[in-house]
């Protein structure tokens, strides 16, 4: 189970954190807007309202608020690859 943050490095031709943190922050924020774009074109889907759960303040998802996204395959018998909502049940389900 990796946050979707951290999945960036396995889509860029160079490790992220080898960047000087100015350059590492464009490289986020550049692949956030390739995100964004990406769901709209192809999707056809809102990033704001398909996130708007875990959008700030102001209803926009930014590259902070998807960070808050969790996602496993370990939840549901079917193995399923989804969103954790539940916490405390994911707790549980690795305690066992």
């Amino acid at each position: 189970m990796r946050p979707p943050n951290q999945n960036v490095g396995g889509t860029c031709p160079t490790r992220l954190p080898l960047l000087s943190p100015p350059l590492y922050v464009f490289a986020r924020a550049k692949f956030f807007s390739l995100t964004k774009e990406a769901c709209s074109e192809s999707f056809k889907v809102n990033i704001d309202k398909a996130l708007s759960h875990v959008a700030g303040g102001g209803g926009k998802v930014d590259e902070e608020s998807v960070r808050n996204l969790l996602f496993g395959d370990y939840m549901d018998a079917d193995r399923l690859y989804d969103e954790i909502t539940d916490i405390p049940a994911l707790i549980r389900t690795m305690e066992q």
